[in-house]
C-alpha cells in the first residue's frame, strides 16, 4: 500500500494532475473517494487503454489568443460567447471568443494510458492497491454515522 502511494505521487505522475485529500492537481478528477465509485477493473483499465469518449469538463483543447499566446488544457465550461479553460499549470483562464484566433479540440485525453509500459507488472499492481483503498475508510465511517461523546 505504501508503495503504491509512493508510485502516485512520484513515478506515476498521478498527484501532478489528481487531487487526493486535499493534495495534488486539479486537471483530472478527484481521486480521494475514487475506490467507493470504480470498480479495481475499471482503474485498470483506466491507466492502460486509451478512452474513446473523453467525458464532459476533460476535454483536451488548445487555444490560440488573437495575440499570439498558445494555450492548452481542458475545457470545463463554454457557451456562444465565452469559454473557461483550465490550463496544464492549473491556471483557469476565461476568455470570449473574440480573444480567440482558433480553437482546437484534441482527440486524445490527457490522462496517459500507457501505465502498463510506464511501470513494472508489480508497481502497476501496487499503484492499482493504493487507489482502491481511496476513500473505504471515510465511506464506512459516514455509514457507521455520527460518533456522541460522552
Amino acid at each position: 500500500f505504501a508503495r503504491g502511494g509512493q508510485i502516485y505521487a512520484g513515478k506515476g505522475g498521478c498527484s501532478d494532475c489528481h487531487m487526493l485529500n486535499g493534495r495534488g492537481g486539479l486537471l483530472g478528477p478527484d481521486l480521494s473517494n475514487i475506490a467507493s465509485e470504480r470498480s479495481v477493473r475499471f482503474l485498470e483499465e483506466s491507466l492502460t487503454v486509451a478512452k474513446p469518449h473523453i467525458p464532459a469538463g476533460y476535454k483536451p483543447v488548445r487555444l490560440l489568443t488573437v495575440d499570439g499566446h498558445s494555450i492548452r488544457g481542458v475545457l470545463k465550461n463554454e457557451d456562444n460567447f465565452s469559454l473557461q479553460l483550465l490550463d496544464t499549470a492549473g491556471k483557469l483562464h476565461l476568455l470570449s471568443r473574440d480573444e480567440l484566433r482558433e480553437i482546437e479540440f484534441e482527440k486524445q485525453s490527457l490522462m496517459p494510458s500507457d501505465y502498463d509500459k510506464k511501470l513494472t507488472p508489480q508497481e502497476l499492481r501496487d499503484l492499482l492497491a493504493f487507489l482502491s483503498r481511496q476513500g473505504t475508510q471515510s465511506a464506512a465511517a459516514s455509514e457507521a454515522g455520527p460518533r456522541r461523546r460522552r
